[in-house]
């Protein structure tokens, strides 16, 4: 995904997480696990770190997302286009993903 791109999506996902009462912070140019770390300012209280991409990003990647979050505590968050549409797994939405991805993936082989 080229830089501005990926940035519009990027402030896209912000703008709409500012929206629902979330503090947002974008790492730019992300080389990172986390293209975005968000805080819920209302309680319950709660952390986001979000990867987002225009595809989906290869298992490896992901699974190093949700390593990284289970060690602080936080929630993993990816969001990518999936047939031309948005979609945005959270906290166990993405265990699930990665588990029906690397079924997939096992049964290629």
């Amino acid at each position: 995904m080229s830089y501005r791109k990926g940035a519009r999506l990027e402030y896209w996902v912000k703008h709409r997480l500012e929206k629902e009462n979330y503090y947002v912070v974008r790492s730019a140019g992300s080389h990172g696990e986390a293209d975005l770390i968000a805080f819920k300012k209302t309680p319950p209280s709660e952390i986001l770190f979000i990867q987002i991409s225009k595809k989906p990003k290869p298992v490896e990647e992901i699974e190093r997302l949700i390593d990284l979050c289970n060690t602080l505590g936080v929630t993993p968050c990816i969001v990518f286009k999936n047939n031309g549409r948005l979609s945005f797994l959270k906290g166990s939405q993405v265990i699930e993903y990665v588990n029906t991805k690397r079924l997939k993936l096992s049964s290629n082989r």
